[in-house]
């Protein structure tokens, strides 16, 4: 069993690490993050305690 992480930046997803996962799954997983990339960056920042409205 293997696993990927990817960095999800405002312009782009971003492979970050792949340990043991083929690169057609690797495509699948980024065109769902892809898709969904604002519910996942919303979701991150309600799980962190980060407001979408607040600034660096």
């Amino acid at each position: 069993m293997g696993k990927a992480k990817f960095d999800i930046l405002p312009e782009d997803i971003v492979l970050a690490e792949n340990k043991g996962i083929k690169i057609k799954d690797i495509k699948a997983a980024e065109m769902v993050l892809e898709e969904n990339k604002e519910l996942a960056i919303e979701k991150w920042n309600e799980y962190f305690g980060k407001s979408v409205n607040d600034e660096d």
